[in-house]
Parts: structure tokens; sequence; C-alpha cells
């Protein structure tokens, strides 16, 4: 696995763990991660550093919204 592999699951993990602790449940979390993956290969996104950080604020706003992790993707 290369360095950028490795900082990728590392970030999705900081991520998903972030989603635990604010409430989600590890089930959840893990789809609003993929969910996240999803919706940056809608948009082209490339897997840069910022990735992940992006994934958090996209995901963050979802929640505030109420929407599901399905229905965030779903709706484009």
């Amino acid at each position: 696995m290369s360095l950028a592999e490795r900082l990728f699951v590392v970030r999705r993990a900081e991520c998903r763990d972030h989603l635990i602790r604010i409430g989600q449940s590890l089930e959840l979390a893990e789809r609003w991660c993929d969910a996240w993956e999803q919706e940056a290969e809608r948009r082209g996104r490339e897997t840069t550093p910022e990735f992940w950080d992006h994934g958090r604020l996209w995901i963050d706003a979802q929640i505030a919204l109420r929407r599901s992790p399905a229905a965030a993707f779903a709706r484009r």
C-alpha cells in the first residue's frame, strides 16, 4: 500500500471516528463515509490530502439538514 493510500485510510478513519463522537453509530458513520466517496466521485473530485476535510464538511452539512446517507447521495 502506498503512502497516499495509507493516508486515505487513516483520514477516512478519522472522519468516521468524528461521526461516532458526535453520536452516529459505527454503521451509520461508515455509510456516511461511503456516501461521501460516491458524492466525490460524482463531482470528479480527486483524492487529494484535503479529500476527507471536504468530506467531513459535506457530511456535517448533510447531517445538519437531517438527511440520511442514502438520501444525501440519491438526491443528485
